[in-house]
């Protein structure tokens, strides 16, 4: 599987929550990579998959996450399937997402193994 598909199907939960699975052995050259790299990643397709679904746009509409910040990522990382939960909010002309990744998608303990808040802002197509 490509980068891209780290993080599967998101499904909206409420108005602004979503939920999601990031899964770094998606990408098919997993075992070169930091495993913090590929949740990162997982993270902002995540957010940007959220916002889609928040705004009810068409998938061609290319959206990008622009920042994150109070990223913080517990050790240590297993590559494995993981829960991610999201809320959407409105930021300006931009909008943010408040993320949260769950450790193994059959662990129940709730186990926070990351978190940040992403932004995400939609890109003008150029003529």
């Amino acid at each position: 599987m490509t980068y891209l598909s780290i993080c599967g199907g998101v499904t909206k939960s409420s108005q602004s929550n979503f939920n999601g699975i990031i899964n770094p052995k998606n990408y098919k050259k997993w075992g070169e990579v930091d495993p913090k790299i590929l949740l990162f990643e997982g993270i902002h397709q995540f957010a940007v998959r959220s916002v889609k679904k928040y705004l009810e746009i068409d998938d061609k509409d290319l959206y990008l996450p622009i920042q994150i910040k109070a990223f913080t990522c517990h050790d240590p990382i297993f590559l494995c399937e993981h829960k991610v939960i999201g809320e959407v909010s409105p930021y300006g002309k931009s909008h943010q997402v408040a993320v949260e990744v769950r450790r193994g998608i059959h662990d129940e303990s709730g186990v926070t193994v990351a978190s940040g808040v992403v932004t995400v802002q939609a890109v003008e197509a150029r003529a």
